[in-house]
């Protein structure tokens, strides 16, 4: 492959090569910080945001333990979510289809369906929100705690606390 003159094939400098496939990957590593929505977010300004977040999988007793007030942080990363604002618990239930088309709600024993809406300080961009470097989006999922709860929830809704 690489003859005496140091060529590959016979026509490739392989310094030569070396040295494109340098530029090739710093061109690459600039594009992809540069069109993130990370960098996106960091020319943006904060503010403050209303997050919703909710579960139809809660066990039991996980909404009671929740408090107004209470610190709000993701679990893997430990990023605090702002406070809780308000929570809303009931039985949890999933709509199953008859086999005559129709749907009937159906009561999904031993959980709950917990609503916790959270107000914190985050950069609004057009992808989500940024809070602590990370994005969450409306439908994106996360393991949550909630003061003393820990709930894997899916964020609902993401609005201005204005």
């Amino acid at each position: 492959m690489i003859d005496k003159n140091g060529k590959l094939f016979g026509k490739i400098n392989i310094i030569d090569l070396l040295i494109v496939l340098v530029v090739i990957a710093a061109v690459i590593l600039v594009a992809t910080k540069m069109f993130t929505p990370a960098e996106k977010a960091a020319k943006l300004e904060s503010s403050n945001v209303i997050v919703t977040y909710t579960s139809s999988n809660a066990y039991p007793g996980s909404g009671a333990a929740i408090e107004v007030g209470a610190p709000v942080y993701e679990e893997t990363t430990n990023i605090q979510l702002g406070t809780v604002k308000d929570v809303k618990v009931e039985q949890a239930y999933t709509y199953q289809a008859l086999p005559d088309g129709t749907t009937v709600k159906v009561i999904t024993p031993g959980r709950e369906w917990v609503t916790v809406t959270t107000e914190v300080e985050a950069t609004v961009s057009d992808d989500g929100v940024f809070i602590g470097g990370s994005l969450f989006s409306v439908g994106g999922t996360a393991t949550v705690h909630f003061g003393q709860a820990v709930i894997l929830v899916s964020v609902m809704d993401i609005e201005s606390a204005s």
